[in-house]
Parts: C-alpha cells; sequence; structure tokens
C-alpha cells in the first residue's frame, strides 16, 4: 500500500507539467482508499455487533 503510494508520487513528480490532472488523479486515488476504509470500518462495527 505504503509502496504504491510511493510510486505514484513518483510519477506526479514525473509529470510536473500537467498539474491539474495529476491533482484530479491524486484525489481519485485519495478518495478510492478513503470509501475503502469507510467500508472496512463497516465491516469492523458489524464484527464487532456479532461478538459483543
Amino acid at each position: 500500500m505504503v509502496k504504491r503510494l510511493r510510486s505514484v508520487g513518483a510519477l506526479t513528480f514525473s509529470n510536473v507539467i500537467m498539474p491539474p490532472y495529476i491533482y484530479l488523479y491524486f484525489n481519485k486515488i485519495m478518495f478510492k482508499i478513503f470509501v475503502e476504509f469507510k467500508n472496512i470500518q463497516i465491516l469492523i462495527e458489524k464484527y464487532y455487533n456479532l461478538i459483543m
């Protein structure tokens, strides 16, 4: 996960010529990560409720 983010950072650095495109791309990635994190949180809560 961290390695993938680092490689994305390297890509953005090599493409500084097109900042708006990179900004949108980065936002898309961050949004995906955020959505995944939310889904994981919900799953953990459900699992926790089952245990308790």
